[in-house]
């Protein structure tokens, strides 16, 4: 089993998911102003300090959700990787586990701008 590649794959999980969480979290804080860098960066969220920190408000728990999605499938893949006599998982299988993480990532961090969007609406704006 390949483990140096399954590990690099799983810190890449790691640490999309935690930089996710981490953002969403101080964005909806007002700790991070609106900009073109980072954050969620729509024309809705992006339309007034107010509703980039509602929009990252609402988003949290799908970002927060995306980020337990990430550590467990990497904590899982490692772990395997570790100790391949500990269950009949081929690389393949463990591999899977990863691009699970990722797609998991992807999926809940849709729902969340979909989230971000709703929440700005409903509270800010219904036109944007």
């Amino acid at each position: 089993m390949d483990t140096g590649g399954i590990v690099i794959a799983a810190v890449g999980l790691v640490i999309a998911g935690g930089l996710s969480f981490l953002i969403t979290s101080q964005a909806g804080k007002g700790n991070i102003a609106v900009n073109s860098a980072i954050g969620i960066k729509t024309k809705i969220t992006q339309s007034s300090q107010e509703a980039w920190e509602v929009a990252h408000r609402a988003a949290l728990p799908w970002v927060k959700a995306a980020a337990i999605v990430c550590a467990s499938a990497a904590l899982f893949s490692v772990w395997v990787a570790a100790r391949p006599e500990s269950l009949d998982v081929s690389e393949g299988g463990v591999f899977a586990v990863l691009m699970i993480g990722y797609a998991g990532l992807l999926v809940l961090m849709g729902l969340g701008v979909r989230a971000a969007h709703q929440a700005v609406r409903s509270e800010i704006d219904p036109t944007l």
